[in-house]
């Protein structure tokens, strides 16, 4: 609603109970005046304020100040916010209640400066017929009061006017009337209301009781939903399982049945071996007994061979008769050409005994007088007699002759001592050249492969080292101390092959001594090879034979070769340096089979540098070749493993021909490539190479008759 004279009230949404009240200047009054012009809407200023006026005034105040122009309108807006609770009878009670008991309220603010005239305008505009004013607070009025005494009161009283009193009665009656339809009305929208809310709030115990029952249903839906996915994946794993089982058991029957076949095969195998064996076991009986026939022969024959073969060792151990000696001293032609054994003229002495320089039958001798009391002096004597009286080499010691008398034995005399004596520099002797140290290599290598191939028996030195390598006067070498040598005796089995000499009690140096040989006590003519390995060695550094071997594979592995070799012996040329290092190295192996054979491998190195050592020197080498050409052995005669003439030759899938025990040893090793190319063999077969047998056969049978003619 709004009120005149400038000032303008609007009731906004009856419904929600907001109001807004909307304050416009005016000049005009209430009292009959014509209203004012109002400005445009764009030259009207409004202002927000709120309900305290001490909040709003600051803006305001820059409003004034700022916005308003000459003729404009100003204009305060509150937003009023009813209270929800309205004081009734000493207590509050909620707005909605009113509205139930039909009491409609409305609210009218009139700007006026005096109160009375303002209000009879207000009735005389209403037709207001009843109104209760508020009493003024003063004690001239109270509750007893039944006329007002006051004077706007009275001067209201006054002003009532008569004229309306039927109009107002008619109308009151029309309003009763009104009012009662509307109590009725009301009154029964009240009952269908309360129905209606007890409907719904029937309707909502309900709502809440089915969402109640909805979400326990949802629960137990979603339970049941877990559960059936359990149960569907259960399931599922049953089927693969299932799946699993049944093709298990399809291969089970499948191999069921291919178990059953070999089963019935296996039986007719079975009985096919039944009755091999039982085939088999009447030829084992007849074999047996030829077996035996056999076995009788052999050890006949064996008997005869052992008995030859102890007449033969007889032969050699036994004492030669003078004759069968160069020479026979007397005792007392030895003590003459030795003044006396004169302790000026010993040049050695050791456990066997002494030796002496001396001049026998104007010739200068070297006379070994051994100690007739040891028995190892005796065998020694006798070995020594034996041996050298039955080789010549020109790089052996000549044996001159023997007192059997004296227990000595006359050797030629070598002036240059031994090579030990010479690789220390004793005496202040000169060191030895490279070229010296060459041949001495080759003649040593010589000498040892005229032993190893000596007929009928092979000589193993045993005691090979520098201090039993004797030099003449042209620093030509000559091996000497024969009293530790073994004579070989062929196998009983073979004629081709010798077996090893064995011993509970090794003797020898044993830096020089084969690893084999002091294991187990055998020796064979590769204990030579090793002795000559280490010394071949010590020629080339001049260091000490202990551990020589890892010294220097050391430094070759490290490429420092040159570092180690002998200075004192010359500019010794690399590449023959070499050369002897790596044969040195294979002949020391701490294997026997892995060591070269000295005819096959090892002649063929040390040979080529001796020939070059003597060029440089300027004068031919000497001729020790032509004494091994007798001894020479064809190269396709030996076995590329055992480097040893072979007895069963077999040719293997590389085109190559080896000793039938090496190869298979080579293939049971879990080699299944060629042992000479590297390559993988494609088979592992063996042919027996009956030509080359037979030409091995008829070489040695020509060997056995230049030997014995």
């Amino acid at each position: 609603m709004e009120g005149d004279g400038g000032a303008a009230f609007r009731r906004w949404d009856t419904l929600s109970q907001y109001s807004f009240r909307t304050s416009v200047s005016s000049v005009a009054d209430i009292g009959g005046e014509d209203e004012a012009i109002s400005p445009p809407v764009d030259d009207r200023v409004f202002v927000a304020v709120p309900e305290e006026v001490k909040h709003g005034k600051s803006t305001l105040l820059w409003a004034l100040e700022n916005l308003a122009k000459d003729g404009a309108s100003v204009v305060i807006a509150h937003v009023h916010c009813p209270a929800k609770m309205i004081p009734m009878m000493g207590a509050k009670v909620h707005y909605t209640t009113v509205n139930q008991r039909q009491v409609s309220c409305k609210k009218i603010i009139i700007d006026k400066d005096d109160v009375a005239k303002g209000l009879e305008e207000f009735i005389a505009l209403h037709g207001i017929t009843k109104l209760v004013m508020g009493a003024a607070a003063d004690k001239r009025y109270s509750k007893k009061m039944k006329t007002p005494k006051s004077k706007s009161a009275l001067k209201l009283m006054e002003a009532e006017n008569p004229g309306f009193d039927a109009d107002i009665y008619g109308r009151l009656a029309e309003a009763i009337n009104e009012a009662q339809i509307s109590k009725k009305e009301a009154y029964e929208e009240s009952i269908k209301r309360r129905r209606i809310e007890q409907d719904m709030i029937s309707t909502l115990q309900k709502v809440e009781e089915l969402d109640n029952i909805h979400q326990h249903e949802v629960r137990q839906r979603e339970t049941l939903n877990e559960i059936l996915t359990r149960q569907a994946q259960a399931i599922e794993a049953m089927k693969r399982q299932h799946d699993t089982i049944s093709i298990e058991l399809h291969d089970a029957r499948e191999q069921k049945f291919v178990l059953e076949q070999r089963i019935t095969e296996m039986t007719y195998v079975i009985k096919d071996h039944e009755e091999k064996m039982a085939a088999n076991k009447y030829l084992l009986q007849v074999t047996q007994t030829e077996n035996e026939k056999l076995q009788q022969e052999r050890d006949a024959a064996v008997a005869e061979a052992e008995s030859l073969r102890q007449k033969a060792d007889h032969k050699f151990s036994v004492p030669l008769p003078v004759e069968a000696l160069n020479t026979e001293f007397s005792s007392f032609e030895l003590e003459e050409a030795t003044r006396g054994f004169d302790q000026a003229l010993k040049i050695g002495e050791g456990g066997f005994g002494s030796v002496y320089k001396g001049f026998l039958r104007n010739t200068t001798v070297a006379v070994k007088l051994l100690h007739p009391e040891s028995l190892q002096g005796q065998a020694e004597f006798n070995q020594e007699v034996a041996v050298l009286s039955r080789v010549r080499h020109p790089n052996l010691v000549t044996l001159i002759g023997a007192s059997r008398e004296a227990f000595g034995l006359v050797y030629e005399f070598l002036p240059n001592g031994s090579l030990e004596d010479r690789l220390a520099c004793t005496n202040n002797t000169p060191p030895l050249t490279w070229h010296v140290r060459t041949r001495i290599i080759c003649e040593m290598c010589s000498a040892l492969i005229f032993l190893h191939s000596n007929k009928p028996h092979p000589v193993v030195h045993g005691d090979l080292k520098p201090a039993n390598i004797l030099l003449d006067a042209n620093l030509v070498s000559k091996l000497g101390d024969f009293g530790i040598c073994q004579l070989l005796m062929q196998s009983t089995t073979t004629t081709t092959t010798t077996r090893p000499y064995r011993t509970t009690s090794p003797k020898g140096t044993f830096a020089y001594m084969d690893p084999g040989f002091l294991s187990n006590g055998e020796l064979t003519p590769r204990s030579d090879v090793y002795s000559l390995g280490i010394i071949i060695l010590q020629l080339l550094t001049g260091q000490p034979p202990q551990n020589i071997a890892e010294v220097v594979d050391d430094a070759m592995s490290r490429e420092e070769l040159h570092a180690i070799i002998d200075p004192t012996a010359g500019d010794w040329p690399f590449v023959q340096a070499n050369q002897l290092a790596h044969i040195g190295l294979r002949c020391a192996e701490m294997s026997r089979r892995r060591r070269p054979d000295l005819a096959g491998e090892v002649w063929k190195v040390v040979e080529p540098l001796m020939k070059a050592a003597s060029l440089t020197l300027g004068r031919p080498p000497p001729q020790l070749a032509a004494s091994l050409d007798d001894a020479h052995t064809p190269s396709y005669f030996l076995c590329p493993i055992f480097q040893e003439v072979m007895s069963d030759p077999h040719m293997a899938a590389d085109g190559f021909t080896y000793e039938a025990e090496a190869v298979r040893g080579w293939f049971d090793g879990g080699h299944d490539t060629s042992p000479m190319t590297n390559l993988k063999l494609p088979h592992c077969d063996l042919t027996p190479n009956r030509a080359l047998r037979s030409a091995i056969l008829e070489w040695q049978q020509l060997q056995q008759q230049q030997n014995s003619s």
